[in-house]
């Protein structure tokens, strides 16, 4: 145990004694394991893995092909006392995140969000055009280009069509239960 400790120690002198004050106060940590000595990690090292590598490791932990992303980007950071990877894409509408630690490659955090929320008509929705017909059949002579909004989206768990329509100088806002087409909100303007 005590040779172990001297090892130790003696590394840590010679490593410290290679460095110049100057060197110290300018010198940014960039830990990554290069040798060990009885089980213990030591070295240091000034490289990271590229950002190439990182979206490759991302990429392939998401399962998508680097010809398949879109709007792929990412940027070196530093966060928490250590500088990572911020990575972020797009295939077929879902949005992909990933935070990569830049010494190891390893990921710390990621996200896979679904941007595609209209096209859920399968989950037992009433499709968008069914909403709208329902939205206009409370405005006497509206039609579709007098709706200025309009999108799925979910309210208190449940999801609902909700929108705005602009019709003879009067303003039209809806909810509407996207399960069984009924009104959940109609306000007058």
């Amino acid at each position: 145990m005590k040779n172990r400790s001297l090892k130790i120690m003696l590394l840590g002198t010679a490593l410290l004694s290679s460095f110049s004050f100057a060197d110290i106060r300018s010198f940014r940590p960039k830990i990554r394991v290069v040798a060990e000595i009885d089980g213990v990690d030591i070295g240091i090292s000034d490289s990271y893995i590229s950002l190439e590598k990182a979206k490759e490791i991302a990429l392939r932990h998401a399962g998508v092909s680097r010809n398949r992303a879109q709007k792929m980007k990412g940027y070196l950071d530093w966060e928490n006392g250590r500088r990572i990877y911020d990575i972020e894409f797009y295939n077929n509408n879902v949005k992909y995140e990933y935070e990569i630690d830049a010494a190891t490659g390893k990921i710390i955090n990621y996200s896979r969000k679904d941007r595609n929320v209209n096209n859920r008509t399968n989950a037992g929705y009433i499709n968008e055009s069914q909403a709208r017909r329902i939205a206009l059949s409370r405005v006497r002579g509206a039609n579709n280009s007098h709706i200025k909004k309009f999108k799925l989206d979910r309210e208190d768990g449940r999801m609902v069509y909700e929108g705005e329509i602009e019709y003879n100088g009067r303003e039209y806002e809806f909810d509407i239960d996207a399960v069984t087409g009924e009104f959940i909100r109609w306000d007058v303007d």
